[in-house]
């Protein structure tokens, strides 16, 4: 089954996921297995993620098929051209009841940039259209990214995971500016 879901009260300590996790425990315990979000989706060109070493592989393989809208270079390149590795979760979005009471390996991503304007009466599609994402392009590619992974997850009879991920940590850093939220409050 896959469920697409909207949370309220995230800013006030997570209400709205964690009541729900609280509330489906026993059947996300027994049948999720990935849990996928998005918190800031869209702040500037540079694609991020944060998540459990097991979607490493699946993550490259994703990346590899979608390009950057302006550098006609696919996210992968791009990625590993500037060191890009998965960040630790930290205790910062929607992801926390998920990962944390439920046992669902989860991944954030999106796309990052310079300080934008982050819980301010200019947050709106107005400054998004004119100076976050002008047309939506980092928009559209982050729907593709969502797509892709939900297919390499659901099309599979075994669950394309690399748990190898947790022994080696090669590709894990924890960096405090993933848990820190930044730009205008």
């Amino acid at each position: 089954m896959l469920r697409f879901a909207s949370w309220d009260g995230e800013e006030y300590n997570l209400i709205g996921s964690t009541e729900y996790v609280e509330d489906n425990m026993e059947s996300l315990r027994r049948d999720a297995f990935a849990y996928l979000n998005v918190d800031v989706g869209v702040s500037g060109p540079n694609f991020r993620a944060a998540a459990s070493p097991v979607f490493n592989k699946a993550l490259r393989r994703v990346l590899a098929r979608t390009s950057d809208p302006f550098l006609n270079e696919t996210l992968q390149r791009l990625w590993d051209d500037r060191g890009g590795k998965l960040d630790g979760l930290g205790a910062g979005s929607d992801y926390v009841a998920f990962q944390d009471m439920a046992g669902t390996s989860s991944l954030d991503f999106g796309f990052n940039g310079p300080p934008f304007p982050y819980h301010s009466v200019y947050e709106n599609f107005v400054w998004m259209d004119k100076f976050g994402d002008p047309g939506f392009q980092y928009h559209a590619v982050l729907a593709q990214v969502m797509a892709l992974l939900i297919l390499e997850y659901a099309e599979r009879p075994v669950m394309p995971f690399d748990i190898s991920g947790y022994a080696s940590g090669e590709y894990l850093t924890l960096q405090p500016s993933s848990m820190i939220k930044t730009g205008w409050y």
